[in-house]
């Protein structure tokens, strides 16, 4: 692991990301890189709204790489039967998926909150579209969707 890597625990719920950051090391006058994967299901929509605010209150150029599922139209079959098996058994262990988004609504989310243009990556456009075809049950699902987003709208 890099030196300068460190892990910080946040309650996105409750807890200031930008102060449990700085409390840890962080400068946020330096640009840096968010990687904020298989986390916004879980939240609430006002509290994925406060965390994009506090990011876009970070450094210009400061990027943002996130994902969030895909509300059920918008999946295919096979991702709508995934959620249909999974989603209960979140909610049993206590971790309920709160918000599922559409690209308009993440960027909707992302602009108001100071972030530059959004760069949406759905599954179908992340993997090799020969898998796609594949006869056997490890086919890919079309679920959700990763975005790419830069403090002050200045993309690198």
């Amino acid at each position: 692991m890099p030196s300068g890597v460190s892990f910080v625990p946040v309650d996105f719920e409750a807890d200031s990301l930008a102060m449990c950051l700085i409390q840890s090391g962080f400068d946020p006058s330096r640009a840096a890189l968010f990687s904020w994967l298989a986390v916004t299901m879980y939240l609430t929509r006002a509290a994925i709204g406060q965390t994009l605010a506090e990011i876009s209150g970070l450094a210009a150029g400061t990027e943002l790489i996130a994902d969030y599922m895909l509300l059920a139209p918008l999946r295919d079959a096979d991702g709508n039967t995934f959620v249909e098996l999974i989603m209960p058994v979140a909610v049993e262990h206590g971790e309920p998926w709160l918000t599922l988004l559409t690209p308009q609504d993440m960027s909707a989310l992302l602009a108001e909150h100071g972030f530059g243009q959004a760069e949406h990556v759905r599954q179908r456009d992340q993997i090799n579209p020969e898998l796609w075809n594949r006869s056997d049950s490890l086919h890919p699902i079309d679920l959700s969707v990763v975005v790419r987003a830069t403090v002050g709208g200045h993309d690198r």
